[in-house]
């Protein structure tokens, strides 16, 4: 893993059926321009599947705060 942070903007979207959980601290520290950060009340892996409308609510949030 690189030591740097990814200087690029980024979002990250966490459904609680995943495998791996990431906590918003590691997050902050890995990615220099953290625009978003949620957690979804259900979903998993295959969240655009179990979960769409949080799912594309997470991308949208994501994208306005880019703009």
């Amino acid at each position: 893993m690189p030591s740097a942070p990814v200087p690029l903007p980024a979002g990250v979207s966490l459904f609680p059926g995943e495998q791996l959980r990431l906590s918003r601290r590691w997050a902050e520290k890995r990615f220099a321009d953290l625009r978003f950060f949620a957690e979804a009340e259900r979903g998993g892996h295959f969240a655009a599947m179990e979960n769409p409308a949080a799912f594309v609510e997470h991308i949208r949030a994501t994208f306005r705060m880019m703009r």
